[in-house]
């Protein structure tokens, strides 16, 4: 088995050789043509274009005439969660599902990705399909995301990783610290490009706006499963921060269900104070989640971090 020295070393020659292929490919970007076509890029009526007419406009963007013909090269970087990592998803209630048991959160189903019929186009989704979208380490992310108002119960759905997630990123590059001033200012242009198209801030009546993200990332970061177990990309409520979204089967395989808090949110500047009513965790024999009142041994052990208030 190879070990820790030997791994650092193929590890340099496989960046080296990455960055001279990028360097080679760069020489045939044009800095100037490039801020060209993304700014008729942002010019389209997107609204009104099909999803194959997106991408074969994304794609004038991002490739350029090479030796070998048309080309586009990214650099996505790539962010590892390690195992034990918490990834956090907001799911709004019903105002008046507010009996325990709630109708809204009574099987484990109900803590996962959304069933397909339900589901409208969202950042990395066309409509019907399903992906589980979550916050990694910080819950406030999740909750900015979903615009959650102020003393509005919710569902915060935790999970934790079994095992190291590998996240493909959007809008952060793989290190290149060789590349020269001119080399930094194309991959620059080029994500900026990226990271503007996946940070529109999206309302009612702009969907159609999805669709550029949609395809990007479905073209160009969709990488095998043994490289990439879900996508990592910049949050627009917390521009700090990021979301990442899993497939239902890699988030069933990587995540365990630790269970689901149910809450209000009270802000405080840029804190929001987080107040847990009760806890749903474990099912009985008919398969509904069990409600435990916060101070119970069962949240004691599976929240610790919650504070029970006289």
């Amino acid at each position: 088995m190879p070990n820790k020295t030997q791994d650092t070393a193929e590890e340099a020659l496989r960046r080296k050789a990455f960055e001279q292929k990028l360097k080679e490919h760069l020489s045939f970007v044009d800095a100037g043509k490039l801020t060209d076509k993304i700014r008729a890029f942002r010019t389209l009526p997107i609204k009104t274009m099909s999803k194959r007419q997106i991408a074969e406009e994304i794609s004038k963007v991002l490739c350029f005439e090479t030796p070998y013909g048309l080309a586009a090269m990214l650099t996505p970087g790539m962010i590892t969660y390690p195992k034990g990592t918490r990834f956090y998803r907001v799911r709004a209630l019903d105002k008046e599902d507010t009996i325990i048991p709630l109708r809204g959160m009574r099987t484990e189903d109900d803590a996962w990705n959304p069933p397909a019929k339900f589901v409208k186009a969202g950042r990395l989704n066309i409509e019907g399909e399903s992906l589980l979208y979550t916050a990694p380490i910080n819950p406030k992310v999740a909750i900015e995301e979903m615009k959650i108002s102020d003393n509005e119960a919710f569902s915060l759905i935790v999970y934790e990783s079994t095992q190291d997630i590998s996240a493909t990123a959007i809008g952060i590059s793989q290190e290149t610290p060789n590349l020269n001033a001119e080399e930094r200012l194309k991959t620059a242009l080029i994500n900026d490009f990226l990271t503007h198209e996946f940070t529109r801030d999206v309302g009612v009546g702009t969907e159609y706006l999805y669709k550029t993200s949609e395809t990007i990332i479905k073209d160009y970061f969709d990488l095998p499963p043994q490289v990439q177990d879900a996508w990592c990309y910049p949050s627009v409520a917390e521009k700090k921060c990021v979301n990442v979204c899993f497939r239902p089967n890699n988030a069933k395989e990587k995540l365990r269900l630790v269970g689901v808090q149910i809450v209000t949110c009270q802000r405080a500047g840029d804190d929001a104070l987080i107040n847990v009513k009760c806890i749903a965790l474990g099912f009985d024999n008919n398969g509904f989640f069990q409600y435990h009142p916060v101070g119970s041994e069962a949240q004691r052990e599976a929240f610790p971090e919650i504070i029970a208030t006289p």
